[in-house]
């Protein structure tokens, strides 16, 4: 099952200040808040962490077919390499899910996604639309990215930029490699061929990254409300592909 959820800070008044809404973390949670001084992270992660709730909240209620947890039973954690899990809160053990989870950040928004076939990892980006330093394509974009960029007409360039970060920056947590490998050895093309549901797809190549086991790469993108929204996918060969 594939699930994804975008929320902003209109979705509780507490958010945009940085306090949790009542009921919304577990105590381990509390103690993670507790140690984020600054009020944009504390901001950020509360918004993270009501999205990724939620989302897990709805799997759970169209998985189970009941009355899905409190949003306080329902624990985002970090694995050691950072990338976020969801779990059941029982008595005192977490029992992870058996799902991937990826969130994301930009301006007043997270994005969040799950994904919960075996063999799977997946990885969620947004990022505002907006004029990039001058220096980012050559610096950070595979030969074939520079050269999409620079055929595109001058008044697509900031999007398509975007859209192409966006994408690295989703398919590198699927790869649970972070930005920490040269994001050259990566290329994310941004299609305008639809693939489901109002999402146009993504090609993606990866050559010389430092992978343990062969996967398959593949992933979507949108523009919306001056944002772009990628999802990719890291897939053993034996995976169930998604729609389209």
């Amino acid at each position: 099952m594939l699930l994804h959820l975008l929320q902003t800070f209109a979705a509780h008044p507490d958010l945009a200040t940085g306090q949790a809404p009542a009921g919304l973390l577990h105590p381990f949670e509390e103690a993670q808040l507790a140690g984020l001084r600054v009020v944009k992270r504390r901001r950020e992660w509360l918004l993270g962490r009501w999205t990724a709730k939620h989302l897990v909240r709805l799997y759970l209620a169209q998985r189970e077919g009941q009355p899905p947890p409190a949003l306080a039973a329902i624990v985002i954690a970090p694995d050691p390499d950072g990338a976020p899990y969801a779990a059941r809160a029982l008595a005192d053990e977490l029992a992870r899910l058996p799902l991937s989870l990826s969130i994301s950040h930009s301006g007043d928004r997270a994005f969040c996604a799950l994904d919960d076939r075996p063999g799977v990892t997946i990885g969620a980006d947004i990022e505002r639309i907006e004029p990039r330093e001058p220096g980012l394509v050559a610096q950070f974009f595979a030969p074939a990215e520079q050269a999409i960029v620079a055929g595109a007409p001058a008044g697509e360039r900031d999007g398509l930029i975007t859209a192409i970060w966006s994408a690295k920056e989703a398919v590198l947590k699927a790869l649970r490699l972070g930005l920490r490998v040269d994001t050259r050895q990566l290329s994310c093309l941004p299609m305008r061929e639809v693939a489901a549901e109002g999402w146009l797809r993504l090609t993606v190549a990866a050559e010389g990254l430092p992978l343990s086991t062969p996967v398959r790469l593949r992933g979507r993108w949108r523009m919306e409300d001056g944002f772009v929204q990628t999802l990719a996918w890291a897939e053993a060969h034996d995976a169930v592909a998604p729609d389209g």
